[in-house]
């Protein structure tokens, strides 16, 4: 029988162009609950947004940031923090973003980023050298950036760089969670879309990719799903 449900965001149950999701998806995800189903949600995303995307519903978790941290109902259960000495060693440079669980702290000059960090985080940056409780960092711009230590490389593009701290993972704290709610593997269905998730698959005793999935990840799951508001459904026997 499945407790919980963990799924990705971007790709799972935001389609391309949304900024929130839909209303018909969130009544599915309420009828979940009903049900005690716990339900939880698992991005790259720092929290912040997430809450912006589920329009600041309560009774999920937010896994965040990659598994930086886990929210729920406005309480940070979980915090895989990056050792203060490297944020230190990187916080004076230019084009470095630092986020912590609740807010994203830029110590730049940069006019033309600050005005795209200010619409994407909005009340929820920090123009100061102030800071601490990192779980990710992320640089902006072109070019060369080593590795900063202890942590890995979670995404790229032409624009962005982001790390983690090594050991964090959606599936890291997807355990973490299960371990908290007294939740086995067997109990979890996992549904995701893209490379970073799979390490939260090997939680979930049902796995279930999109259709857009690469192929490693649809090796790893039973099915595949088409839509998403009908795979929920059948999940809390509300369809068949």
């Amino acid at each position: 029988m499945i407790k919980m449900v963990v799924s990705d965001v971007d790709g799972t149950l935001l389609k391309k162009g949304e900024k929130t999701v839909n209303d018909e998806l969130m009544e599915v995800i309420e009828k979940l609950k009903s049900k005690n189903i716990i339900f939880a949600v698992a991005s790259g995303r720092h929290l912040s947004e997430l809450k912006d995307i589920f329009r600041n519903s309560k009774g999920i978790y937010y896994i965040c940031s990659d598994g930086g941290c886990i929210e729920f109902d406005g309480d940070i259960i979980y915090h895989n923090d990056i050792d203060n000495y490297i944020i230190e060693n990187l916080k004076d440079r230019e084009n470095y973003l630092f986020q912590c669980s609740k807010y994203t702290y830029y110590n730049g000059k940069d006019i033309r980023l600050l005005n795209i960090l200010m619409n994407k985080y909005k009340e929820n940056l920090k123009l100061t050298d102030n800071i601490s409780n990192v779980i990710k960092i992320i640089k902006y711009g072109a070019g060369y950036s080593e590795t900063p230590p202890c942590t890995y490389e979670i995404y790229k593009d032409s624009n962005w760089r982001e790390w983690i701290k090594n050991g964090t993972s959606k599936g890291s704290a997807l355990s973490f969670l299960q371990n908290r709610l007294a939740i086995n593997v067997k109990e979890t269905l996992v549904i995701g879309d893209n490379f970073n998730d799979l390490s939260m698959m090997r939680y979930g005793g049902e796995k279930v990719c999109m259709e857009g999935s690469p192929p490693q990840l649809k090796l790893m799951c039973e099915r595949v799903c088409y839509k998403i508001d009908e795979e929920l459904l059948k999940i809390g026997g509300y369809y068949e």
